[in-house]
């Protein structure tokens, strides 16, 4: 399949295509400019991919929570280049691509999203797979969350705001400002393959928190 994957839910935009069996990513760190820098990072990808968005067969996007303007972004575009490419597109919960990728992890894995107003995107998961819901908390309110558990792992884009947090037992993630559209992608094709099916063109960002 040829795969088009972005994330621009937070202030790190990461795009990955692939080609039969090469893949070609570019990651950029400039802040919330999306709109000006999405598209041609797009461009960049097919030219280096050889291929046009006419060939693609599936794109994937990350759902949110995280930015408001970012998540609209990035809606937009999948769905634009679904309709024009008449591929199906998917979308992936935010806070999946951190706390999925530790899948062996023997304790909680925590993904971390600053929500402002001195609160986190956040989610508990184990082996892989998410045990709470998506919540909107404080940081105290995440360490009650996480009493229980004897090892814990925090990863996410801002998994900085609780270096603080010094335990033998608490490990932080030092790849987690790494782009996530590989990840990405191979979540939403694994989504696809299982449902058989793209999202609705109607489908919203997942925000969580009201804008």
């Amino acid at each position: 399949m040829k795969v088009l994957s972005f994330d621009t839910s937070t202030s790190l935009l990461s795009a990955t295509l692939r080609n039969a069996d090469c893949y070609y990513d570019i990651c950029l760190d400039e802040g919330l400019k999306h709109s000006e820098k999405l598209i041609p990072c797009i461009d960049i990808l097919m030219n280096q991919g050889g291929i046009k968005p006419d060939d693609l067969d599936l794109v994937v996007c990350a759902q949110g929570p995280g930015s408001f303007t970012g998540l609209r972004i990035g809606l937009t575009t999948a769905k634009a280049i679904s309709f024009a490419a008449e591929c199906p597109f998917i979308t992936v919960p935010t806070l999946d691509l951190y706390g999925s990728d530790y899948p062996f992890f023997n304790g909680a894995v925590v993904p971390v999203i600053d929500a402002r107003k001195r609160c986190f995107y956040t989610a508990v998961y184990v082996n892989g797979k998410r045990v709470t819901e998506y919540l909107d908390l404080s940081p105290a309110s995440i360490l009650d969350l996480l009493e229980s558990y004897d090892r814990i792992l925090f990863t996410g884009p801002d998994v900085s705001s609780f270096y603080s947090i010094m335990h033998k037992d608490v490990l932080f993630d030092r790849n987690a400002g790494t782009g996530k559209s590989r990840t990405l992608m191979r979540l939403g094709e694994a989504l696809f393959k299982e449902r058989g099916y793209g999202d609705p063109e109607e489908l919203g960002p997942l925000y969580i928190r009201k804008s």
